[in-house]
């Protein structure tokens, strides 16, 4: 429920992004690309909560997905209501005495602090699979990374870069490089934005 709520608006900002630097005309309909997109960001978001729920079930004979239930059926779609859902499943859990698990990596995350990280991941994805798809639909193939004060290790290097969104740029690095070397890891609070080199660009 959360996906189909707030995918869709959170890609179609990246979307709008593109449209409104290249001062192309807004549109109210996703294509074909973008709809699928989105499916496929949803279900990367299920896959990610799968370890958690699998781990947390296996422990505690399927509370985590009892308390889920009970939480979602007092629950509403939009707005403030799903954090109050969040928060009534992370106390259902803490009363049974579940504070926290373990990932496959061997971090241990709260409950809460988990949730979290992959709901603001997937938001930030969302709204730059809506930047990619959008300026490779307009023949537009470089994007340029955010900067921001204190960058962890990992995202410093890329900080203000300007990618290749195919990967044929002889002069700048690809999006795929740039993200197999750690940008965009989950809790990045960086973002990009379409690059329009400034010989090119309007008075």
């Amino acid at each position: 429920r959360w996906q189909r709520a707030y995918l869709p608006p959170l890609y179609g900002d990246g979307v709008a992004q593109v449209r409104t630097a290249l001062r192309v005309p807004l549109s109210e309909d996703f294509s074909a690309l973008h709809t699928e997109a989105i499916k496929l960001l949803g279900e990367n978001m299920s896959m990610r909560m799968e370890d958690a729920i699998t781990r947390i079930g296996r422990q505690v004979e399927d509370v985590f997905r009892e308390a889920g239930l009970n939480a979602l059926q007092e629950g509403t779609l939009l707005g403030d209501v799903r954090r109050d859902v969040t928060r009534e499943m992370v106390r259902d859990l803490e009363e049974r005495g579940i504070t926290a698990f373990v990932d496959k990596a061997g971090r241990e995350w709260s409950l809460s602090s988990y949730g979290e990280m992959v709901a603001r991941t997937t938001s930030r994805e969302a709204v730059n699979e809506g930047i990619v798809n959008e300026a490779a639909e307009l023949g537009e193939d470089l994007v340029e990374v955010s900067s921001h004060a204190d960058p962890c290790e990992l995202c410093a290097p890329w900080e203000g870069a300007i990618l290749s969104l195919s990967g044929t740029s002889s002069e700048y690095p690809s999006l795929q490089e740039a993200e197999a070397d750690g940008l965009f890891h989950p809790n990045c609070i960086h973002s990009m934005s379409v690059y329009i080199p400034v010989s090119i660009r309007a008075p």
